[in-house]
């Protein structure tokens, strides 16, 4: 099937899609130079997604965002790069500007940019319900999963586990990130979540622990985000999608329209 320009364009560059976020919210979206930054609360990384930045200053570009990201006290930048992304070798400018593959527990140096436009043909498995979180401690629970699930460190989850009282608030926020749960036998036991875009929906985040892998959570969240975006008239679901989650993903009907180069910048220099 042929998409049209405007879903091959959100999926490339799910940030040009994405309102800002609510007032109050812990995370904070700012644009340096062109180039979108997710400050998000609570944890040491910063999130960059560029676009289009002029060859000649690619250097300057670079060193704005690092000036902010230190005036933030943030340890770290995770660059974002679609291999459409200008310049075409933007990824080996900024390995050349001391950048390397990302190698962070429970993220991949090497990304395929997904989109699906059609109903998922699978609903998950009977017994497994997936819906969003609907209280602070379901919330908490899908936190930890995540957690769990990337083998994230004991430094990291606590941080998780602190801004998980600052985030809940903004749970259902227009804007927010929206935090999904799939539930097995009472217990949450796989969690992705969804930013809800002007035209198309972003899928950030699902994962699920390592003893219910294989038993059709991921598929059900994946429905459950769906029916979110439909219900919001927004019928497109973009991802980012690893290793683990491409053939399931594309068992789903999602297509893949590019790859990115994801780049560790380290700021502690």
């Amino acid at each position: 099937m042929e998409l049209p320009d405007a879903i091959k364009h959100v999926t490339l560059f799910p940030e040009s899609d994405q309102p800002d976020l609510p007032a109050g919210h812990p995370s904070r979206r700012v644009e340096v130079e062109g180039v979108f930054a997710i400050l998000a609360g609570g944890v040491p990384n910063g999130l960059v997604f560029p676009e289009s930045i002029e060859e000649a200053r690619v250097e300057d570009v670079v060193a704005a965002v690092r000036r902010l990201l230190r005036d933030e006290e943030r340890e770290r930048a995770i660059w974002f790069v679609p291999e459409a992304a200008s310049p075409d070798d933007l990824a080996q400018r900024l390995l050349a500007l001391g950048m390397r593959p990302n190698d962070m527990p429970g993220s991949e140096a090497r990304d395929a940019l997904m989109v699906c436009i059609e109903t998922p043909p699978s609903q998950g498995p009977a017994g497994v319900v997936a819906r969003p979180a609907e209280t602070f401690e379901e919330y908490l629970a899908a936190q930890l999963v995540t957690a769990e699930s990337f083998g994230i460190d004991e430094r990291t989850r606590r941080a998780i586990a602190q801004r998980a009282e600052q985030l809940w608030p903004f749970q259902f926020a227009p804007g927010g990130l929206q935090m999904f749960v799939a539930v097995a036998d009472g217990e949450i036991v796989a969690s992705g979540s969804a930013r809800f875009g002007r035209s198309s929906t972003y899928l950030w985040g699902g994962c699920t622990l390592p003893d219910h892998r294989g038993r059709g959570a991921y598929r059900a969240l994946v429905q459950a985000r769906w029916e979110a975006a439909v219900e919001r008239g927004t019928p497109v679901l973009t991802v980012a999608a690893g290793a683990m989650s491409r053939p399931i993903l594309e068992r789903l009907g999602f297509s893949i329209v590019g790859w990115e180069d994801c780049l560790l910048d380290e700021l502690d220099s």
